[in-house]
């Protein structure tokens, strides 16, 4: 769906991601403009996503979470009703020749977490995240 957030770049098939592999427990609207080009052999793509969790607030208290939940490859994602997160990627695509494109890919998501749910974690590793990836 998006480069970061859920996979789905062009670079990037198996990699972390921040909110995780599966979007469970939320909502999210993604906005795509496509195939933007001002120049010959030059595309882009710039893509918007915002996303908020449908999971009980109370749930991580009740679980005796201490941090926002996480597994070996990345967060499970687990957004509550007071958080929130939001997207925004470029893909640059230069055609070089005729069987050769560079491609560079650009990706940020800032995740909202709720300090009144998660105590601490909101401020956690997982709040700015970003990634630049080149291709040929």
């Amino acid at each position: 769906m998006t480069a970061l957030g859920f996979g789905g770049g062009d670079m990037d098939s198996v990699t972390w991601k921040v909110l995780g592999h599966n979007p469970a427990g939320m909502v999210a609207v993604v906005a795509q403009i496509d195939d933007i080009s001002f120049i010959e052999d030059l595309s882009h793509v710039v893509r918007f996503g915002y996303y908020w969790g449908t999971n009980s607030k109370e749930m991580p208290r009740k679980a005796q979470m201490t941090t926002w939940p996480s597994r070996q490859d990345g967060p499970a994602a687990y957004l509550t009703t007071t958080d929130s997160s939001w997207e925004v990627n470029l893909v640059n695509r230069y055609k070089i020749y005729e069987n050769l494109q560079v491609g560079l890919e650009l990706a940020y998501v800032r995740l909202n977490l709720d300090g009144d749910t998660w105590h601490g974690a909101e401020d956690s590793h997982f709040k700015d995240n970003y990634r630049v990836s080149c291709s040929f």
